[in-house]
């Protein structure tokens, strides 16, 4: 009897084996999903670079050149410089640009430069960071005819 309860077991032992064979091989894919229900909330605010202050514009008595003056922006960024441009607005022709540090407060526009009398011209300066720039700062110059058809500049004034 001994021997047929150990057939048995082995027996039963075996067909346990085989159904877990059959159970593995027959897993089916699943897809896995979950939900994770957290949320943020944050103000998010675009960096604006200030333009430069005007801080006055003076020509000399029968002066061919008058001198621009501004201040740094308001809360300026840590590294910046200017842009300005020197532009006939009544043509849109450039007459001269460039670039300045940001330690530099001052432009003289000479009158020589300028070969059309009794003419207005836009002096244009902007603060630059990287690739951000501010809005442009503008001054108004105009021109006179002097005595012996030498160029004068009349008056000048940020808009």
């Amino acid at each position: 009897m001994r021997q047929v309860r150990a057939r048995l077991a082995a027996a039963a032992a075996g067909v346990m084996l085989v159904s877990g064979a059959v159970a593995i091989g027959q897993v089916e894919p699943t897809a896995a999903a979950w939900a994770d229900s957290e949320y943020v909330r944050a103000t998010v605010t675009a960096g604006v670079i200030q333009p430069p202050q005007a801080n006055g514009c003076s020509i000399g008595l029968l002066s061919t050149s008058a001198t621009l003056h501004w201040l740094e922006p308001e809360d300026p960024p840590s590294d910046y410089s200017y842009a300005w441009e020197l532009v006939r607005p009544s043509t849109g022709a450039l007459v001269g640009s460039g670039s300045y540090p940001s330690t530099t407060g001052e432009h003289q526009v000479d009158a020589s430069g300028l070969v059309t009398v009794a003419a207005t011209y836009s002096f244009r300066i902007r603060a630059v960071s990287g690739d951000w720039e501010s809005a442009e700062q503008t001054a108004t110059i105009t021109t006179l005819l002097g005595a012996l058809g030498v160029v004068l500049l009349g008056s000048c004034s940020w808009d």
